[in-house]
């Protein structure tokens, strides 16, 4: 079935046809494209395919009518501070490809929200995005992988995911300290080579960048200890993984792509026309026109800033 949705996707190229993407629109239950809600990039891993992450979110992209975009890494890798490869050694402006596929995308007369997901070194590059982008970015989703420095100026909807005893990016940092184990590919801490800064230091950044109260940890998906903000101005997750997780298992099997999905559905359900808001037992936005949801709800303004016990049931799922 994944081969079928992922099939639906097609290349396109900028650049003179040096950078490609995939942009897969939604189809319906009857295999047709419908009108899309949202845009959401997906940036692959380091030595990884833009079709290792379509394929992981086209299921989902499809009941929640998300157009995915997805850019081709030079040589499989992407331009960040701190990672990876070819890109990152001649300094490629990764960043203005990414705006230019999404304003390539935009529609002037029904611009979407737009959001972000990221693996490794496109967990990396995305946590970038917020800060270093034109495009204004409603939500990201960095998984695996985030850069050392946060710059974020304003409140940014964010939800994170590690493997707590991930080999290859550590959630204890990457730096060249003789006293931490070193990661891959040669990611080190640009901003401070000798400082490791762990994963939990990105979310304390991120409470503060997004206003939050304080937070709580409860179960999460596959098993996994997420950590929630509270009276936040924007959502605030990081979702720590065990069970066995390890770094390459999530090239293809993502355990919380569901959840990501629904994430960027959520805030985006904000942003559609009329009054919307998330139905939480269907999981679905409920407006007037969507095909999920055939009645509408009270009011837009409810899924601003999700209440913690909604937010707790939708992450346990």
């Amino acid at each position: 079935e994944n081969t079928l949705q992922q099939s639906m996707a097609t290349t396109d190229t900028l650049f003179e046809g040096e950078r490609q993407f995939l942009r897969r629109v939604p189809i319906d239950d009857r295999g047709q494209p419908t009108a899309a809600r949202a845009i959401v990039v997906l940036v692959h891993c380091f030595g990884c395919q833009a079709s290792h992450e379509i394929q992981k979110f086209a299921p989902y992209a499809d009941r929640h009518a998300l157009l995915l975009l997805a850019p081709e890494g030079l040589h499989s890798s992407f331009n960040s501070p701190s990672c990876c490869g070819q890109a990152r050694r001649v300094g490629i402006d990764d960043i203005g490809l990414i705006d230019k596929i999404v304003s390539r995308t935009q529609s002037d007369d029904r611009p979407l929200p737009v959001f972000a997901s990221g693996f490794s070194n496109g967990g990396f590059l995305v946590s970038t995005l917020p800060s270093a982008s034109r495009t204004r970015f409603h939500g990201i989703a960095p998984t695996a992988g985030h850069e050392y420095v946060l710059n974020a100026k304003h409140p940014v909807p964010i939800y994170m995911h590690h493997c707590k005893d991930d080999a290859l990016v550590r959630t204890t940092g990457c730096c060249e300290s003789e006293s931490a184990p070193r990661c891959c590919c040669n990611i080190v801490n640009a901003f401070a080579a000798e400082q490791c800064v762990p994963t939990m230091d990105l979310f304390e950044r991120w409470l503060r960048v997004n206003r939050c109260n304080t937070s709580i940890a409860t179960r999460g998906p596959g098993g996994s200890t997420c950590h929630v903000g509270l009276g936040c101005r924007a959502n605030t997750t990081l979702c720590l993984h065990g069970n066995g997780c390890f770094h390459q298992q999530w090239v293809r099997n993502f355990p919380a792509t569901q959840q990501v999905a629904e994430f960027f559905a959520r805030e985006a359900c904000v942003w559609s026309e009329g009054h919307a808001a998330w139905n939480w037992d269907r999981g679905v936005c409920a407006v007037p026109s969507y095909p999920h949801s055939p009645t509408a709800a009270a009011a837009a303004a409810a899924m601003a800033v999700a209440q913690p016990r909604r937010l707790t049931r939708s992450l346990s799922r």
